[in-house]
């Protein structure tokens, strides 16, 4: 449940289970829990100069144009690079041979473009690239393997082309499971950059 409020703008104290959490909203959006205080002021402050402009009431944490927003038409980032919300940076990846390799976080797309192209060109090409499939909403989707019928995953158009390079398949909890490398992983695992097996 919510406790009081905190000492910064757009942040409130959550205790749940023994656990603390800090909750930032601003203009009626919830834009996640933290662990630390500071970083939900930050993220308060990012979206507030994104929402109301240079005249936001901040709490001199935020950076303009560091808020990046998530809707679908928005999410035209370069093959292999994704924003971190909570970190407010952008994770780089590359998978070479089907494997995929981590290239750390960057503050600007351009930074972690650089590092994806530098990283095929090190370790060689990926995949030929094909035109990302979208269902009748403007969704980028991944057809998952099941035994009686077809489903599909929504995904990010930046991550298609990566996904698209693995077999996917619903498991008995209804979640898109494929294999990286020896370990099975969930697509959502997988799209975090997580190798535990599940």
């Amino acid at each position: 449940m919510e406790g009081a409020s905190s000492e910064y703008f757009g942040v409130v104290k959550e205790v749940s289970s023994g656990q603390v959490k800090y909750i930032a909203r601003c203009a009626g959006k919830n834009l996640g829990r933290y662990a630390a205080e500071k970083d939900a002021a930050t993220a308060y402050d990012d979206y507030a100069l994104y929402f109301y402009g240079q005249s936001a009431k901040t709490n001199g944490f935020g950076q303009v144009g560091r808020y990046v927003p998530l809707l679908r038409q928005e999410r035209h980032l370069p093959e292999g690079v994704r924003y971190n919300k909570t970190k407010t940076k952008y994770r780089a990846h590359v998978t070479i041979n089907g494997e995929r390799k981590e290239l750390g976080t960057f503050v600007t797309v351009e930074e972690a473009q650089q590092a994806v192209v530098a990283a095929k060109e090190i370790d060689g090409p990926v995949e030929k690239d094909v035109q990302v499939e979208y269902n009748e909403h403007g969704e980028a989707i991944i057809k998952l393997k099941n035994r009686d019928h077809t489903s599909y995953a929504l995904v990010d158009d930046g991550d298609w082309h990566d996904l698209m390079r693995r077999k996917w398949h619903v498991n008995q909890g209804g979640y898109a499971q494929g294999r990286n490398g020896s370990n099975t992983v969930t697509m959502h695992q997988y799209i975090l950059g997580s190798s535990d097996s599940s």
